[in-house]
């Protein structure tokens, strides 16, 4: 069984990767871990899943980590562990810094671990629509794209710059 912890779960993508996780027969997820301890037991008490005190204890106990932390925690949570060995997918934006991005992917460098980006948008069925209507060139030389993402600002720590980065653009 294949054991995938999370670090952070402020990221309401978080609920849905561990429901994705938890249909695999052979994953699991190993537990959550939030700087929120209320954020831990909402999430452990809805998945029944255990909330991790010491995000190191949820790290040595899982093969894999997904960081799913307000944005400003990525580089913390995803470095502490791939220095761990850990293979780490995290939430978008990768960093809010090119310094901490690079820093990232350096340290997922030496320690031979997958460093990845959980961008699931670009399997959507539109998306791989419009993919394929621009590899024909039946659209021409695209120059640039104007699109609107008809989700919802979720608030709270989204509109905080401190924690999520300064947002989306």
């Amino acid at each position: 069984m294949f054991r995938i912890g999370f670090l952070g779960i402020a990221h309401t993508h978080g609920y849905s990767y561990i429901r994705q996780i938890r249909s695999f027969s052979n994953m699991s997820v190993t537990g959550v871990f939030d700087r929120d301890a209320d954020r831990s037991k909402k999430a452990s008490e809805l998945f029944g899943t255990r909330a991790f005190e010491d995000p190191l204890e949820l790290i040595e106990s899982s093969d894999a980590i997904a960081v799913t932390s307000e944005n400003s925690f990525h580089k913390k949570y995803a470095e502490l562990a791939m220095n761990k060995g850990k293979h780490v997918l995290c939430e978008k934006p990768i960093a809010t810094t090119e310094e901490d991005a690079r820093s990232m992917l350096q340290t997922a460098r030496e320690n031979n671990v997958v460093f990845q980006m959980a961008f699931p948008v670009r399997y959507a069925p539109s998306i791989q629509q419009a993919k394929k209507e621009i590899e024909t060139g039946k659209l021409g030389r695209i120059l640039s794209v104007s699109a609107t993402n008809h989700g919802r600002m979720p608030g709270g720590w989204f509109v905080d710059e401190k924690l999520s980065g300064g947002g989306a653009v």
